[in-house]
């Protein structure tokens, strides 16, 4: 698995990390884990951060596996807030595309991790030095610079 998160603020927030190469059932098995950790309270936020990731697996299927596992843990993911940091346009296009208000939740991608932060009231720094786990080298060095939004398409 390519995803590795740690719980802040008492359960309220989730800040993911992904990195390598990620494929459908990576963010699968991340969610998953996710809804099951009872550490995580009900209407949490969760911050994806996918600045890292090289090569992305994931396809349109993933929009569909991911209703599924929302679905089953409805209670707790109403009014959940979601914010994925993309290292590409391809997570904006899946983010637009995802009908998570259905479930009672929102999601947004952001180029950004601040940005991000400050949409789902946390500081990065907080995030950065809470977090324990270092990424493997190779992975630490990877550009996570923020990249450009797709223009919006007619």
């Amino acid at each position: 698995m390519s995803i590795d998160y740690v719980i802040l603020d008492q359960g309220t927030f989730v800040y993911a990390r992904g990195w390598g190469a990620l494929t459908d059932d990576d963010v699968i098995a991340h969610e998953r884990r996710v809804m099951a950790d009872p550490r995580v309270r009900r209407g949490f936020r969760q911050l994806l951060d996918y600045r890292w990731v090289v090569d992305d697996r994931v396809g349109e299927e993933l929009l569909t596996r991911l209703r599924e596992v929302h679905a089953h843990a409805k209670a707790k993911v109403h009014g959940a807030r979601y914010a994925v940091v993309a290292h590409s346009a391809h997570w904006f296009r899946l983010g637009n595309a995802y009908p998570c208000d259905q479930l009672g939740m929102t999601c947004i991608v952001f180029n950004c991790p601040s940005t991000a932060g400050i949409w789902l009231g946390v500081n990065d720094i907080d995030m950065a030095d809470a977090w324990s786990v270092e990424l493997p080298e190779a992975f630490a060095k990877v550009d996570r610079r923020a990249v450009a939004a797709p223009a919006a398409q007619p």
